[in-house]
């Protein structure tokens, strides 16, 4: 890999770099204000007290931002924007850019350097405020932020084709038509390698990701004792979830270059977890703006979800393990067996019925947490229409990009008249970048692999005739294949056409919600202090407030038009209500306010 040398100039320009950099809001921490009193009241009303809040929150004198102490405890909301009008997460990851220097790979760093980046950034952070500049010092402050990005991204091209030409040396002159497309894709893996790269020099060190890191752990650790606890889950459920929590990874977002987070380790405030990888992140624009205990317990939850179980069952199925035996010998070197392929054509509809076993867990509990009635039962005509226009659409989109054309391919053509290697030449899996992402049960996938194996053991002579059977009958083992895990997915199913249609709700947010309440009530209860359960509570919830907006001044209206759209969170006042379910409500020693509908676990 090419490595260029730190300048030394450079490099100590910023050994005593002050991360205070002049602009930044950084306000003495304040006593509680004299609207947030209910913090020490007794049995303050739940609702109004999340109301005040977020009235506070977003009062004219704080703008999304907020810092007091309760007790010896500090707490700090950064939502709103800096002295200097920065958006104060967009502030953290620029400034995080200049602590985070040394961190960055060496060739970043040098082709940075040479543009001046960092002392421009340092400079532009420190920029005074828009109601006190000029005309001129306005346009100047736009050419500033259209130059810092300009050169960022120059300096992230001029890396990965410098660390192309050290690994294939004359790459650089190749015309843009005539490069392989081996490089094409292998430039594409370098440049999210070093976004990851980067993300990890920004963050991985960071104090806010470091306080992640161990909330994320002492979680984990509740969760597991809240399992073990509970008297609802049968004895096999108990196990089965303490080693989903036990298993998950938490990974710095952006960090994993197979998953496109550039937003997330930027500036997004959201949190995901990752179903197949079994991953969880917290992204920059969250960790740095708020506490983040409850979205832990909420990501976490998912871990244990029903898409999450469904997912299981059908890699751990015996179609899941043909199926995967038939994507390793498609694209890899081994031996493709024409045998293999057929003994598995012959069983397809059988293994196919093992999914008609599969049972949801805590099937009443999850029914409760769907928030409309649905028409039922599904037809099993609508289950063959849905999974014929799913593989229509599936299939119209490969066919488009010349996909199927590609596979069977030796060789590309290029515009000089030559041709190239095809990497993708009866391998299926090199239409990803990476072939660890190339899930077989996801639809373009198992697709791909009905073709190749149709395409590879047709003993069709005309050539066109072959091509044609080979996509018509990967069409037919398509359709049985989706109409198999549509119908599996039931009424749970997160298909927008089936939700849309009125027959199915996924319960996934909601499911994660009520779990997660259940395990963040216990990270407030070992807080002795009422105010500062309160308050934490309240700081965890503070993406809940509503901005100035049109949704906030017609809130009724909002909800009748939310019925118009799919959503899979529930609408914010709607939300708001469910995170202070029983257990909460008990724990911050609050009346309740407002009309709910809980769902309880019980015995299943």
């Amino acid at each position: 890999m090419s490595v260029i040398l730190c300048l030394l100039a450079a490099c100590t320009t910023l050994q005593d770099h002050d991360s205070s950099t002049p602009g930044e809001r950084n306000p003495e921490k304040q006593e509680i204000p004299e609207s947030l009193s209910f913090l020490h009241s007794k049995k303050p009303p739940c609702l109004e007290m999340v109301r005040k809040f977020c009235d506070k929150l977003y009062s004219p004198e704080n703008q999304g931002s907020m810092s007091f102490t309760v007790g010896t405890t500090n707490f700090d909301v950064k939502m709103g924007r800096t002295e200097n009008d920065f958006l104060q997460k967009d502030y953290e990851f620029m400034k995080s850019k200049l602590t985070g220097w040394k961190r960055f790979p060496r060739d970043l760093r040098a082709s940075l350097n040479s543009h001046e980046f960092s002392r421009k950034l340092r400079q532009y952070l420190s920029r005074t405020s828009p109601q006190k500049m000029t005309l001129q010092n306005r346009m100047r402050t736009l050419r500033d932020e259209d130059e810092l990005s300009f050169i960022w991204n120059l300096a992230v091209k001029e890396v990965v084709l410098s660390r192309m030409e050290k690994q294939y040396p004359g790459y650089s002159r190749i015309q843009e038509d005539l490069v392989p497309l081996e490089l094409k894709y292998e430039a594409q893996r370098l440049g999210r390698m070093l976004k990851a790269e980067i993300a990890i020099a920004i963050w991985s060190n960071h104090p806010n990701w470091k306080m992640v890191e161990s909330r994320f752990e002492k979680i984990k650790k509740t969760y597991v004792d809240e399992i073990q606890s509970s008297k609802q889950l049968p004895a096999d459920l108990q196990q089965k979830w303490m080693n989903r929590v036990e298993s998950v990874r938490l990974i710095v977002p952006g960090s994993d270059p197979q998953i496109d987070m550039e937003d997330c380790y930027k500036n997004e405030s959201n949190a995901y977890y990752f179903r197949e990888k079994n991953e969880i992140t917290v992204c920059a624009g969250d960790f740095n703006t708020e506490e983040i205990d409850q979205t832990l317990a909420h990501e976490l939850a998912h871990a244990l979800d029903l898409g999450r179980s469904r997912y299981l069952f059908q890699r751990q199925s015996k179609f899941g393990n043909h199926l995967e035996q038939i994507k390793e010998k498609s694209c890899s070197s081994k031996a493709f067996s024409c045998q293999d392929w057929d003994t598995m054509k012959e069983s397809f509809g059988n293994s196919l019925a093992e999914f008609q076993t599969y049972k949801a867990d805590l099937p009443e509990f999850n029914t409760c947490l769907q928030d409309k009635a649905l028409k039922t039962p599904i037809p099993d005509e609508y289950l063959t229409r849905i999974a014929k226009e799913n593989v229509d659409e599936t299939l119209a989109d490969l066919a488009q990009m010349n996909i199927f054309l590609r596979v069977i391919s030796p060789k590309i053509p290029l515009m000089n008249g030559s041709s190239q290697k095809n990497p993708m030449y009866l391998n299926p899996c090199a239409y990803y970048l990476w072939q660890t992402q190339a899930h077989p049960f996801e639809d373009d996938m198992s697709l791909l692999l009905f073709f190749t194996a149709e395409y590879r053991c047709s003993k069709e002579p005309v050539a066109a005739v072959r091509f044609k059977i080979a996509i018509d009958r990967a069409k037919d083992l398509q359709e049985q294949f989706v109409q198999a895990k549509v119908g599996m997915e039931g009424v749970y199913s997160e298909r927008e056409r089936l939700v849309t249609d009125g027959y199915s709700v996924s319960p996934a947010e909601r499911f994660a919600d009520a779990i997660g309440q259940r395990v963040f009530s216990r990270i407030l209860a070992a807080e002795q202090d009422m105010g500062v359960r309160r308050a934490r509570y309240l700081f965890n919830n503070a993406w809940l407030c509503r901005k100035p907006s049109l949704q906030k001044l017609f809130p009724a209206e909002a909800r009748v038009q939310k019925n118009y759209y799919v959503e899979p969170h529930s609408e914010i006042v709607q939300r708001q209500k469910e995170l202070l379910p029983d257990e909460i409500q008990e724990v911050l020693q609050c009346r309740q306010d407002f009309e709910s509908h809980q769902c309880v676990m019980g015995d299943q």
